[in-house]
Order: structure tokens, then sequence, then C-alpha cells
């Protein structure tokens, strides 16, 4: 199962708009602990290195 977090952002919450599996199944266990956000819901406006 995948763990859920809401972000709050001016005061405005957004549920459930990251997620990661702490255990994923054996074909994807480089992603354990790799956070991730869905992408139709966040907007990234700058990178760093």
């Amino acid at each position: 199962n995948a763990r859920y977090w809401h972000v709050t952002v001016d005061g405005v919450t957004h549920e459930d708009i990251v997620w990661a599996y702490d255990s994923p199944i054996l074909s994807v266990s480089p992603i354990a602990g790799y956070m991730s956000f869905y992408n139709n819901r966040v907007q990234v406006v700058g990178l760093s290195k």
C-alpha cells in the first residue's frame, strides 16, 4: 500500500497529493522511499541541481 501526504499552500490544503511506497513489489523495488507527485495536480516552477 502507498502512503499519502497532504500539502498546504497559501492556506489551501491539497489532500493526498504526494505518495510513496515504503515496500513496493519486487519488480519496482528501486522506487522505495521516493516521493511522487501527481503531475496533473502540481506545477513545477523551478529546479535546482
